[in-house]
C-alpha cells in the first residue's frame, strides 16, 4: 500500500538497476525485475481491496505506468536476448490489461508488431496485440487506432504465407488477432469506408482479410479450424451497419454488398460436407464440430440475407437452376447441391410470406434436383419444411412439394426429417389440404404399419393425420380414423389383457403417444389463421351437433385405458402417459368433453389410487377449473377432489419431504380452486382445517416451487375471509410459528419472498392476531434465533404492522431480518 512503502515501482526498479546486487548479473536482475512488474498488476486484479484502498492504489499504479512503460520499450531492442523480450512483452500485456491507455502505449505498440516476424516471439506477441486491441476501453481511442491499424494490414502477406504453407498454429494466431481487431472495431471499420481514400482502403483490407479467414481452404476440423472464430465478425458488422442512419445505410450497402456476395459464396462451399471417406474417417468430436460449424454458418447466412435481400435470392435461384439443369452425364456432385439446399432454408424466418417473384422458381428448380444420397434428402426436406408458413400463402407450390415430402416416408434413412416436414406443412396448411388428404393419410398409414419407422417418427406421423383431417367434416373424417385406428385399438386392448412386460409396456407407451398427438392435433372446429398475435388458432363460432372426431375415439379409447389402469396401476411411466392422453383430449374438447365428464372422472380415481402422479392432479385441477361451477356435473367433480384429497393426504403422510412434487401440485390446485371458486370448498367433505395444515408443511420444504405454491393456497384463504376465518385464527399460531423459524434461518433464503404474501394477507385481514402473536414471538427467547435480540426482534415486528399496505417495504424488511438472523449482516440500521 502507498501509506506503508510510497513510491515502492519507482524503489523497485532502481533497486534492480543497480550493478551492486550480489549473485546477480544483468540479465538475472532484468528477468528478476520483469517478473515482479509483470506480477503487479495481477495481484491488484485478485487481491481483496475495500473501495477506498483499490481507488488509491489503483491510482499510484497509473502514475507509475510511464516509468514501467520506458523499460519496457528499453528491452525491445534487436540486441536483448528472446527470453528477455519474451518476458518483457507479457509484462506489458499485464499492465495494458491493467489499464494502462492505448494512447501511452502507442510507441511501444509499434515497437511489438516486429516479434510477429520471429517465431520464438509469434505466440507471445500475438497475446500481447489481442490484449491491446481487445481491450473494452481501447475504442476510446480512435485517432490511434487509425495509426495503428495499418500495421494489421501490414501482415496480409504473412496471412497469405502461412495459409499457403498450412502452418495452422501461426495462422490460428493471425486469425485470433485479425478478428479481434475486426469484431472489436467494427464500427470504426464502417465509419472508415466513408473517409479519406487511405483510411476506407485499410478498413476494407482488414474485412477481406477476415473474408479470406472465412474462406479457408480445405474442409473445417479436419483441415481447418480458424474460419469458425471470423463468423461472428459478420453478424457485428451486420449490426454496425443497420444501426446507421437511413442516408448512410444507402451508402454502406453499396460498399458491403459485393462484400457479403463473396462471403455467401464461401460459406456455400465451406458448409460443403467433405468427401465421403473422409467425413466416415472423422472421430464424432469432429463431426460434432462440424454440426455445429455448419449451424454457425445457417444462422450467419439469415444476417446476410438482411444485407443483400433480393441478390441473395437470384445467387440461390441461379445456382439451383445451375444444378438441377445439369445433363443426366454431368454427375452433380451431391456435397455441392446439398450446401444450397441446407442455405436455402436459413432465409426462411426473414421472408416475406408475399414473395412471389424468386421462390416459386427456388422450388421449381429444387424439385427438379437429382436427389440421390439421403443426406441431400433429408436436407431437402428440412428445408421445405421451414418454408411452411409461406405455402399458407401460396398453396399451389403444394402440388410440386408434397410428393416429395410423402416419398420420404417410404424410406428409413430420411423418415426423420419428412415426418417433420410433413407435419409442419399440414399443421400450416390445413385449409389447404382437401385435395391432398387421401394421398396423406394412405402414406402415413403405409409407413406407420410397415415397422420400419422409430417410434417418434410414428408419433408424429399420427400428428399429421390428425391436422390433415381437421378441415374435414366428422364423419369424414371418422372414415379415415377407423381405417388407421383400428390395429392400434386392438393391440392396446390386447396388451391390457396380459401381464407387464417390458415389450408389452413400450408398445402400450408408443401407442398412447400416438393418441396423444392425435388428440391435440385433430380440431374439427378451429379455422385457419387464428389470433395473429397470439398464433393460437381460432375457433368456429357457429354452433354445430356434429360431435368431434376426439370425442368419438376418447369413447373408445376410456374402456381401454381403465383395462390398462387395472394391469399398470403402480406404473408411473403408463399413468402419466395416461394423463397426458385424457390432457391432450381436454384441452382439444373444453366442454364438448361433457358427456364423459363421469367416465373420466372415474378413470382418474383409478389412476390415482395405488401411487402418487403429478399428472393425475394437474388433471383433475383442469375439470375442477372448467367444470367446477357447473351445476350438471357438481356432484361428480365434488366427489372426484374429496377422493384426490383424501388419497393426496394419505399418500403425504407423515413425511412430505419424499413426494415434493405431489405437495406442490396439490397445492396448486387448492389455490386455483380457492380463487376460482371458493364456494366449491363449502361443497366439498375435505377437512379445511387438514388443507391448510398441509399447505403450513410445505413452507418448511427446501424446494422453492413446493413452498411458493403453499404459500398461494394459504394466502387465498387467508383473503377469502370470512370464509375461513375459524380455520385461519385456530392455526395461526402454527402458521407464524413456520414463517418465522424459516425466516429466522431454518428454510433457504431462495424461498423466503412468497411467505411475504402471507404476512401482508394477515396484516390485512387478522391484524390484531398477527400484533398479538407478534408481541409472543418477541418475549419468546432463542426464537427464531439466538442470533437477534429483543430490541431487533421488536423493530420488525413494529415494521411488519406498520407497513400494512406497502408490500415492498415487507419484503424488504424480511430480506434485512433473516440476514441477521443467518448472522450475514449484524447492524439494525438497515431497518430505520
Amino acid at each position: 500500500m502507498p501509506n506503508l512503502w510510497p513510491n515502492a515501482v519507482e524503489n523497485i526498479m532502481y533497486t534492480f538497476q543497480r550493478e551492486d546486487i550480489p549473485n546477480m548479473g544483468p540479465k538475472e536482475r532484468c528477468i528478476t525485475l520483469l517478473e515482479i512488474l509483470l506480477v503487479l498488476p495481477e495481484e491488484f486484479g485478485t487481491m481483496y481491496f475495500n473501495k477506498m484502498q483499490r481507488g488509491i492504489l489503483r491510482n499510484t499504479l497509473e502514475k507509475d505506468s510511464p516509468q514501467v512503460l520506458t523499460l519496457i520499450q528499453s528491452v525491445l531492442i534487436p540486441d536483448t536476448p528472446l527470453d528477455i523480450v519474451d518476458l518483457a512483452l507479457k509484462c506489458l500485456s499485464s499492465w495494458m490489461q491493467f489499464g494502462v491507455s492505448l494512447l501511452e502505449a502507442e510507441p511501444i505498440i509499434q515497437e511489438v508488431f516486429k516479434g510477429i516476424h520471429n517465431e520464438c516471439l509469434f505466440d507471445t506477441t500475438v497475446d500481447v496485440l489481442i490484449t491491446v486491441f481487445g481491450h473494452p476501453e481501447s475504442s476510446k481511442y480512435s485517432n490511434t487506432l487509425v495509426k495503428l491499424l495499418p500495421k494489421i494490414v501490414d501482415l496480409q502477406p504473412l496471412l497469405h504465407q502461412v495459409i499457403q504453407s498450412q502452418d495452422m498454429d501461426r495462422c490460428q494466431g493471425l486469425c485470433r488477432l485479425i478478428v479481434t481487431v475486426a469484431e472489436t472495431h467494427s464500427e470504426l471499420l464502417v465509419i472508415s469506408v466513408m473517409s479519406s481514400e487511405e483510411r476506407r482502403s485499410c478498413a476494407l483490407t482488414i474485412v477481406h482479410m477476415v473474408l479470406v479467414l472465412t474462406d479457408m481452404p480445405g474442409a473445417f476440423s479436419v483441415d481447418e479450424t480458424c474460419s469458425d472464430l471470423a463468423l461472428g465478425f459478420w453478424y457485428i458488422l451486420y449490426e454496425d451497419i443497420v444501426s446507421s442512419n437511413p442516408a448512410q445505410y444507402q451508402t454502406y450497402l453499396q460498399i458491403f454488398q459485393p462484400v457479403y456476395l463473396t462471403l455467401l459464396r464461401a460459406l456455400i462451399r465451406k458448409v460443403q460436407y467433405p468427401d465421403e471417406e473422409i467425413y466416415n474417417s472423422m472421430s464424432q468430436e469432429e463431426k460434432e464440430q462440424f454440426r455445429c460449424y455448419r449451424q454457425d454458418i445457417y444462422d450467419t447466412v439469415m444476417y446476410i440475407f438482411a444485407i443483400l435481400r433480393e441478390l441473395l435470392l437470384i445467387e440461390m435461384s441461379s445456382k439451383l437452376t445451375q444444378l438441377a439443369g445439369r445433363l443426366p452425364n454431368q454427375q452433380v456432385k451431391w456435397q455441392e447441391a446439398e450446401a444450397v439446399v441446407f442455405l436455402f432454408g436459413a432465409i426462411s424466418e426473414n421472408l416475406e410470406y408475399e414473395e412471389n417473384t424468386y421462390l416459386p422458381h427456388l422450388f421449381d428448380s429444387l424439385s427438379k434436383l437429382k436427389l440421390y444420397n439421403t443426406t441431400l434428402i433429408s436436407t431437402t426436406l428440412q428445408s421445405i419444411g421451414a418454408y411452411s408458413e409461406w405455402f399458407s400463402e401460396h398453396p399451389a407450390i403444394l402440388v410440386t412439394i408434397l410428393p416429395h415430402i410423402l416419398q420420404g416416408l417410404y424410406n428409413p434413412e430420411v423418415a426423420t426429417a419428412a415426418s417433420m416436414a410433413l407435419r409442419d406443412v399440414v399443421r400450416d396448411n390445413r385449409d389447404h389440404l382437401k385435395p391432398f388428404v387421401s394421398e396423406i393419410i394412405s402414406t402415413c398409414q403405409t409407413a406407420i404399419n410397415s415397422g420400419t419407422l422409430k417410434c417418434r417418427e410414428c408419433v408424429r406421423l399420427m400428428s399429421c393425420v390428425g391436422f390433415s383431417l381437421s378441415p374435414l367434416a366428422t364423419v369424414d373424417s371418422m372414415k379415415y380414423l377407423n381405417i388407421i385406428l383400428l390395429p392400434h385399438l386392438q393391440q392396446l386392448h390386447l396388451l391390457a389383457t396380459q401381464q407387464p412386460s417390458s415389450t408389452g409396456k413400450a408398445g402400450i407407451l408408443m401407442r398412447l403417444e400416438m393418441f396423444s398427438w392425435l388428440f391435440s392435433s385433430l380440431d374439427t372446429r378451429y379455422r385457419e389463421g387464428g389470433d395473429e398475435q397470439t398464433g393460437e388458432d381460432a375457433v368456429v363460432s357457429k354452433e354445430t351437433s356434429e360431435p368431434q372426431p376426439v370425442f368419438l375415439i376418447l369413447t373408445q379409447t376410456l374402456p381401454i385405458m381403465a383395462a390398462l389402469t387395472q394391469v399398470w396401476k403402480t406404473d408411473i411411466g403408463i399413468i402419466d402417459s395416461i394423463c397426458e392422453v385424457l390432457k391432450r383430449a381436454i384441452g382439444t374438447l373444453l366442454d364438448d368433453i361433457q358427456p364423459l365428464i363421469h367416465d373420466v372422472s372415474h378413470l382418474i380415481v383409478q389412476l390415482y389410487s395405488e401411487i402418487p402422479s403429478s399428472a393425475v392432479l394437474d388433471i383433475t385441477k383442469k375439470l375442477i377449473v372448467l367444470f367446477g361451477k357447473d351445476a350438471e356435473h357438481k356432484t361428480t367433480i365434488s366427489s372426484l377432489f374429496d377422493s384426490v384429497c383424501s388419497k393426496t393426504q394419505q399418500y403425504l403422510g407423515s413425511d412430505p419431504q419424499e413426494r415434493t412434487d405431489i405437495l406442490e401440485q396439490f397445492m396448486m390446485i387448492l389455490a386455483q380452486v380457492m380463487k376460482k371458486n371458493s364456494s366449491f370448498f363449502l361443497d366439498s367433505s375435505c377437512d379445511m382445517t387438514l388443507l391448510f395444515q398441509t399447505g403450513i408443511i410445505g413452507l418448511g420444504l427446501p424446494e422453492k416451487l413446493t413452498v411458493k405454491s403453499s404459500c398461494s393456497f394459504l394466502t387465498e384463504v387467508i383473503n377469502r375471509n370470512p370464509f375461513a376465518k375459524e380455520v385461519v385464527i385456530t392455526n395461526i399460531e402454527a402458521l407464524l410459528d413456520r414463517v418465522f423459524r424459516a425466516i429466522g434461518g431454518e428454510s433457504p433464503r431462495f424461498v423466503l419472498d412468497p411467505m411475504v404474501d402471507i404476512l401482508v394477507a394477515l396484516n390485512k385481514h387478522y391484524f390484531d392476531y398477527l400484533a398479538k402473536w407478534l408481541i409472543f414471538f418477541v418475549q419468546q427467547d432463542g426464537f427464531p434465533t439466538s442470533r437477534v435480540t429483543v430490541k431487533e426482534k421488536e423493530l420488525f415486528s413494529k415494521t411488519i404492522l406498520k407497513e400494512r399496505a406497502n408490500k415492498r417495504k415487507v419484503k424488504e424488511t424480511v430480506s434485512e431480518f433473516t440476514l441477521i438472523c443467518r448472522g450475514l449482516i449484524t447492524s439494525i440500521t438497515a431497518f430505520m
